[in-house]
């Protein structure tokens, strides 16, 4: 047998055997297909909701009003704040006026005694005083007051000196200023507390004994004044401060010629 017979021979039994073991084997049984979810049906993406901004806050205070009170805050639909009206008369100087003062002075009336008096001499009566006086009236416009008072001015300590001579008035004996009459107090910023006043009136000097009430000497004539001060807003219709006032008084009783000059300094409460 030849070398290619043999190979022949041993190509065909190789392939004999091998298309028998593919026909033993059994067939791989079909793969079933993987089921995939059903996808989720798409939605539009929704539009972004604009956040509401707060309106912007403009504080405008009414002419006069007071400021909102701390940790309130009333927003008008347009964003405007507004705050509660203020009540009319609130730290200004209008409608009724009173006044009350207190404070202290120095008086010094100088007599001219006249012939007629058989003393043809000077006679000075001088002393610390108790200054008070009381004010009634109204504003005619804001910062114009005008209105009627009364001033009294007791003595404490009255002294006098004649002829060279000195000596204390009798302690059973009050010597007093007193003026009834009408008054302007003038406010030129009617919101402020700087004022100037003046007043023209009826005085009377006096002294009076006190165990029989009877006048001693009682001088009459005219009375003229001016005081410059300034208050300070205690609440919404009261104000309290310092005033310097200056009287002048002429006065006339039997033959008698009175010359009063008197600067005091007082407290002051006002409503108005």
């Amino acid at each position: 047998m030849s070398l290619s017979t043999a190979l022949w021979g041993y190509a065909t039994l190789l392939v004999s055997t091998l298309a028998a073991a593919q026909e033993a084997t059994p067939a791989a049984a079909p793969v079933a297909p993987v089921a995939q979810p059903a996808a989720a049906p798409t939605t539009p993406e929704a539009a972004p909701v604009p956040v509401a901004q707060p309106p912007v806050v403009q504080y405008q205070t009414p002419q006069g009003a007071p400021p909102p009170p701390q940790g309130y805050l009333y927003v008008q639909p347009n964003g405007v704040y507004e705050p509660p009206a203020a009540k009319a008369g609130d730290h200004l100087h209008d409608g009724f006026y009173l006044r009350l003062a207190i404070g202290f002075g120095y008086l010094s009336n100088t007599i001219n005694l006249g012939a007629s008096s058989g003393f043809d001499t000077e006679l000075k009566v001088t002393g610390t005083t108790l200054a008070m006086e009381v004010l009634l009236g109204g504003a005619v416009i804001p910062g114009l007051i005008l209105g009627a008072g009364i001033w009294a001015d007791p003595l404490l300590s009255p002294k006098f000196e004649v002829g060279g001579a000195s000596g204390s008035i009798n302690d059973n004996q009050s010597v007093q200023l007193s003026r009834l009459g009408l008054f302007v107090d003038i406010y030129p910023d009617p919101k402020s507390g700087f004022h100037v006043q003046g007043n023209v009136g009826l005085a009377a000097f006096s002294i009076t004994n006190k165990s029989t009430d009877e006048t001693l000497a009682n001088a009459k004539g005219l009375g003229l004044g001016g005081a410059v001060g300034y208050e300070w807003w205690v609440s919404q219709q009261w104000g309290a401060g310092v005033m310097a006032r200056f009287t002048y008084s002429s006065l006339s009783a039997d033959g008698e010629s009175h010359r009063v000059i008197y600067p005091s300094i007082l407290s002051s409460f006002t409503f108005n």
